[in-house]
């Protein structure tokens, strides 16, 4: 299985977790997918009724706590949060919110110097953010601080890291 398909399992898995546990008070209807995490899920909980499953580590409670402690509603990712994706050569991802309403993805995108985003179509509208190194595109040099905007359906040139870069996207996944 692939990384991609990893995390989009997971996402997947998060929402069957949290419609068994009684959390999720949409209204949808679900796919045999779906369903299928569900009954997977069930197999989880099982586990712990018959005292078979080892007790969750003491940080698994510890991190719940804190993230109720800040806010409902409210979820932080901390940096040594999260997976790392690979992209390709000299490209890593790490998804830290995908929208089930819209299916864009809040992430991270790490380029190593030298490395190449190859061009590419946007399905929907993007927003970039540069958070750390330099990105050229054509001509144009962009460094930490420089937002962009990408409109869906048009073309983007390929984009070369001329350092290690790191940016903020909100976007197609």
């Amino acid at each position: 299985m692939s990384d991609r398909e990893t995390k989009s399992n997971g996402a997947q898995s998060s929402d069957a977790a949290l419609r068994y546990l009684g959390l999720d008070d949409a209204d949808n209807a679900q796919d045999a997918p779906t369903e299928s995490e569900i009954l997977a899920w069930a197999d989880r909980f099982l586990a712990f009724e018959t005292d078979e499953a080892p007790p969750p580590p003491a940080s698994l409670w510890e991190s719940i706590a804190q993230q109720v402690a800040v806010a409902p509603g409210i979820r932080t990712v901390h940096p040594g949060d999260g997976v790392w994706e690979t992209l390709g050569d000299g490209l890593r991802r790490k998804i830290v919110h995908i929208d089930p309403d819209t299916g864009c993805a809040s992430y991270f995108l790490e380029l190593a110097a030298g490395s190449q985003l190859p061009a590419h179509e946007h399905p929907v509208d993007e927003h970039c953010a540069v958070l750390e190194g330099t990105l050229r595109i054509r001509s144009q040099v962009f460094g930490a601080g420089a937002y962009q905007f990408s409109k869906s359906g048009h073309p983007h040139p390929p984009i070369t890291a001329e350092t290690r870069a790191l940016v903020f996207i909100y976007g197609p996944t």
